[in-house]
């Protein structure tokens, strides 16, 4: 992020409203899933399902229950959605979610989220690795 001048209290943005609007979220809708895009999910739907019910069940053996259900995003986050196949959970984006175009749907997330005619994003950077070399694509406009 970065601003054209600070705020009154002095920061570029708040990483609370930042942690609030776009990597809560995100994390909401990535952590724990299969990260597919929609054409993978249209091909393979029934097939997630039979295979999510199988491991979801394969957990009455070991912790007498199935679980609870990851949390997850009810709705749509710039265009990406969670799907609970077989109670699995699944983040169907629009394109195929390689690090680059996550890198990207993140930048955009941020910019559609935070910017104004003050604070602009910068740059996203994904992860892919950080061991044994950090490994990440970047996203600059």
């Amino acid at each position: 992020m970065a601003a054209s001048e600070l705020d009154s209290e002095g920061f570029v943005i708040d990483f609370g409203r930042m942690k609030k609007e776009v990597l809560q979220p995100a994390h909401q809708l990535l952590d724990h899933s299969l990260a597919i895009g929609e054409a993978t999910w249209s091909e393979t739907r029934e097939q997630l399902a039979a295979l999510g019910t199988r491991l979801v069940d394969s957990r009455k053996e070991t912790v007498g229950d199935r679980g609870e259900l990851q949390a997850h995003c009810s709705g749509s986050l710039a265009g990406a959605r969670n799907e609970l196949p077989g109670d699995i959970k699944v983040a169907v984006f629009p394109f195929a979610p390689t690090s680059e175009t996550l890198a990207k749907w993140l930048y955009e997330l941020a910019d559609e989220r935070l910017a104004d005619e003050r604070v602009h994003v910068v740059h996203s950077r994904v992860f892919e690795a950080l061991r044994p070399v950090e490994t990440y694509a970047e996203y600059n406009p």
